[in-house]
């Protein structure tokens, strides 16, 4: 991928851009299988070609001109917070869809500056990944 601006990173639910975000990221971890013994010399062996278990997360940072993240956040019910209309795209195209579970928002106000919000989004189930044709 070629440089581009990070303002093309594009976070939306629902086909709608969450708007007034300004910092975007998206973190892929995958957790491995010991399959360490005896006859590996004290030298860590995992399983090939498996996982046991992988997560993607995506944390958001932004003007709190926008109402959509603090407004399923401040919801009592949890359902509220398991999103199935999430869709990152990355500036070249590509996109990341799915289930997303909202799991942490934070709004911060200082003195002589704008009010700002963090929030953290975690996959739940499967994604899909569309590449840029």
């Amino acid at each position: 991928m070629a440089n581009t601006a990070g303002r093309d990173f594009v976070l939306a639910k629902n086909s709608t851009t969450i708007a007034s975000v300004r910092s975007k990221s998206v973190t892929w971890n995958g957790n491995l299988i010991d399959v360490t013994s005896d006859d590996d010399d004290g030298a860590t062996t995992y399983l090939a070609d498996e996982f046991a278990s992988t997560s993607l997360e995506i944390s958001v940072e932004g003007l709190t001109d926008d109402d959509v993240l603090s407004d399923l956040a401040f919801v009592a019910t949890s359902s509220s917070k398991h999103l199935s209309d999430i869709t990152l795209t990355r500036p070249n195209g590509d996109a990341i869809s799915g289930t997303f579970i909202l799991t942490n928002y934070q709004e911060t106000g200082q003195y002589e500056d704008a009010m700002t919000f963090t929030a953290t989004l975690v996959r739940s189930g499967i994604h899909t990944w569309t590449p840029a044709v």
